[in-house]
């Protein structure tokens, strides 16, 4: 995978007003692939369309992370 595809996790908990916390939820619930390169996480920019979802779920209407889980494994 091309670095140039990544997105540095940390510079998108700002921009989404969300806390890092979070996509390590979606990590660890197998929602997301995070990369470790060099000790830096990121994420490929081709999930980030269904990262904005999850975080509307989240954020917008209150569903937790199992919900989301649920949602997109439907």
């Amino acid at each position: 995978m091309a670095e140039q595809n990544l997105i540095l996790i940390e510079t998108l908990c700002p921009h989404y007003k969300i806390e890092i916390s979070f996509f390590e939820d979606l990590y660890h619930h197998g929602l997301i692939t995070i990369e470790t390169i060099e000790g830096r996480r990121f994420i490929n920019q081709d999930e980030i369309s269904n990262i904005e979802k999850m975080i509307r779920l989240y954020t917008d209407l209150n569903v937790n992370i199992e919900g989301i889980d649920i949602v997109f494994n439907l």
